[in-house]
């Protein structure tokens, strides 16, 4: 058994990476002068009409990546204390001190460009407790801020639901961390379905599914799998890494095709196809997560140590993503959209 005591590299390169697929999926139009390149315009064209695909999947990413490493600090918290909720105040304040400064930082620069510089929006209370989208769409509004209400929901629910597995039942803190990722995913899948069956025909993927809190737990849960997997069978974890990696990519080479052909196939309204809604809102988004599972295997044991710039460069962009993520929109609607 072992824990993350360090920086790895091949994490941060994979944070990095997200990071990059998210900025290009929010800003892509920046991008369309390389069209007319003699060169790369065809390669860009290309990478410019799944722009929405490949933000998409950097998200996933994140959501895995996330899971994985946060699990780390759970089990370091519960696995070795015996007051739980000692260890519970301890991981939310952790969490909060970690994510809550720069999300009230932007919310506060979000409401002044929106509401009283360009007079777009209205004050909105409610991203104030992260309820803005726990079963709804998200409103027009600090838009990347979907994805961070999933989280903090994700992570105050799961200490609080291990803690009482534990303590009730009595499990050990292998099989409670186990029950308790399949109580999360029962509870998030179960109220997908209904969530489905409430709109029918008039279903937007993106809105209704894609950035609704309580629906979006599958992929934090991968995250946690997959660190359980890392804890608990490392000589496998690292035996099998390579493995894994080409079991990965093999799953990714149908996976974004398909996506794209979902896409052009009527994406965001399903009235027209039974077998794009199904595969949108079901498969899609959980075979990223599980390709991403996959193929942390062997980054995490990545060595760039002859490759110091490249490191480098990994660490610095994988520190700053949660800021990226949270400022660029801003910045391009203040700079760019606003000159259009």
């Amino acid at each position: 058994m072992t824990t993350i005591n360090k920086r790895i590299i091949g994490l941060d390169a994979l944070r990095s990476f997200a990071l990059f697929m998210v900025l290009f999926g929010h800003n892509a139009t920046l991008f369309n002068p390389l069209i007319h390149l003699s060169i790369i315009g065809n390669l860009a064209g290309k990478a410019l009409a799944i722009h929405e695909i490949i933000g998409f999947s950097g998200v996933e990413i994140f959501f895995v990546l996330s899971g994985f490493l946060i699990t780390d600090i759970v089990f370091k918290y519960f696995n070795n204390n015996s007051n739980n909720f000692a260890s519970l105040k301890l991981f939310l304040i952790r969490r909060w001190l970690r994510t809550l400064p720069n999300y009230y930082f932007m919310y506060i620069v979000n409401t002044i460009l929106y509401v009283w510089i360009l007079k777009e929006k209205t004050f909105d209370w409610k991203f104030i407790l992260f309820i803005q989208n726990l079963n709804y769409p998200h409103p027009d509004f600090y838009r990347e801020a979907w994805s961070l209400a999933t989280e903090e929901w994700f992570y105050c629910l799961l200490p609080i639901i291990l803690i009482a597995i534990y303590n009730f039942k009595k499990f050990d803190f292998k099989n409670s961390i186990l029950l308790t990722c399949i109580l999360m995913f029962l509870f998030s899948f179960t109220l997908k379905i209904f969530h489905i069956q409430q709109y029918g025909m008039h279903l937007n993927f993106d809105e209704n599914i894609r950035k609704v809190v309580f629906l979006r737990f599958d992929n934090l849960i991968v995250g946690i799998l997959g660190y359980v997997c890392f804890y608990y069978y490392n000589t496998l974890f690292f035996k099998y890494k390579n493995r894994l990696f080409w079991l990965g990519l093999l799953i990714l080479f149908p996976t974004v095709p398909l996506f794209y052909a979902a896409y052009q196939n009527n994406f965001y309204l399903y009235h027209q196809s039974k077998m794009v809604a199904t595969y949108c809102n079901f498969v899609f988004l959980p075979t990223l997560g599980i390709i991403t599972a996959l193929i942390i295997p062997k980054l995490y044991y990545l060595n760039l140590d002859k490759h110091k710039y490249l490191s480098s460069f990994f660490k610095k962009s994988s520190q700053l993503a949660y800021s990226m993520y949270l400022i660029n929109l801003p910045i391009y609607k203040l700079f760019f959209y606003r000159n259009n």
